[in-house]
């Protein structure tokens, strides 16, 4: 995805560190009570996070206005996984699936 791509590493704001990448999936992906929001709840977690979802002409779900400190593959996989954002958010831009050895 586009803007899970990595940023040019001299990017020291504060939504390029792991941290608030980190943090900034974990405000979506958890409900109020710290569990896990469902897997069909995703968008409009992703919605009340100002990112704007539509669906494409081929079905796919396109997203826009996505928050530089957002990964959106971040999301996906934490809540299809059930793993903490921490977990998957290895560094800026760069997103572990499988957390493998």
């Amino acid at each position: 995805m586009a803007q899970d791509r990595p940023r040019d590493v001299t990017d020291a704001s504060e939504s390029a560190r792991p941290h608030a990448r980190v943090e900034a999936v974990r405000a979506v992906v958890y409900d109020d009570g710290g569990e896990f929001i469902p897997p069909e709840e995703l968008d409009d977690a992703l919605e009340a996070a100002g990112v704007t979802v539509s669906v494409g002409d081929d079905g796919i779900p396109k997203y826009s206005d996505v928050p530089p400190s957002l990964s959106l593959s971040a999301c996906h996989l934490a809540v299809e996984l059930r793993k903490d954002p921490a977990e998957i958010v290895a560094d800026p831009g760069h997103v572990v699936a499988d957390g493998g050895e």
